[in-house]
């Protein structure tokens, strides 16, 4: 199998024994008790679902209450552009929003297509788009010690090099922190699980983890001290998987 096409996964769930045995005399009512008191391993949790801020806060800006779908339909697009020739972007933009079950405005549909074309047409962008060393929506799972879980997530993109591998996540934030360290601290927090997880499934490469600002095109790099210490303010974890 091609390297760069391995997805790769570390499951490092804790074994678990369990005996029971029964025969024709066994009340059923003792069988469910016991299997009640079975120790089970946690669900998994999603990086996306660390619970913090995940935008920057303005007085001057409304939110948005498309944002959510709208983040959701230009991941499944800047996904799936890639793949095809150029020549055919506008008609499956126009179709893949004619068809879509979405209640936006043609204006919001409109200025998400134009988002994604310029993004895609950015040849500072073609190494996250175009490398054949670019994989999208790449699924990882691994045991994080400081969150005494495993997680379970999906990276947006995922460039392998000889020494390098690089992390990168959309953001469609209206509001663009000036540095790393304004980042809001769900975000950074999402991004410091991946680092560990990538940390563990690559010991000797470099690990890059990095936004990708789809508003304006921006790609910002984050320090790993940046992102390990936004672990320490995540005061709750949902449960649910979810690939935002």
């Amino acid at each position: 199998m091609n390297f760069f096409k391995k997805i790769f996964f570390i499951i490092l769930f804790s074994a678990m024994s369990v005996n029971v045995f029964a025969d024709d005399h066994t009340d059923n009512s003792e069988l469910v008790e016991k299997a009640k008191k079975i120790n089970r391993p946690k669900q998994a949790l999603a990086p996306s679902k660390l619970i913090d801020d995940k935008t920057l806060k303005s007085i001057s800006n409304k939110p948005d209450g498309d944002a959510k779908e709208l983040g959701e339909l230009l991941h499944k697009v800047l996904e799936i552009l890639p793949k095809m020739p150029k020549s055919e972007w506008t008609q499956f933009l126009n179709n893949f929003f004619k068809n879509d079950k979405s209640k936006l405005t043609n204006e919001k549909k409109n200025d998400l297509k134009s988002e994604a074309i310029s993004l895609l047409d950015n040849p500072k962008l073609s190494y996250i788009f175009f490398s054949p060393n670019s994989l999208s929506e790449v699924g990882i799972t691994s045991h994080i010690s400081q969150l005494n879980n495993n997680i379970l997530g999906y990276i947006d993109r995922l460039i392998i090099a000889e020494n390098t591998i690089t992390a990168i996540d959309f953001k469609s934030n209206v509001n663009i922190p000036d540095s790393d360290k304004e980042i809001p601290k769900g975000i950074l927090a999402q991004q410091a699980v991946y680092l560990l997880a990538l940390q563990k499934i690559y010991p000797k490469s470099e690990i890059i983890i990095a936004i990708l600002w789809t508003k304006t095109g921006e790609v910002m790099n984050i320090s790993h001290n940046t992102a390990i210490n936004s672990l320490d303010t995540i005061q709750h974890l949902d449960d649910s998987i979810d690939r935002s």
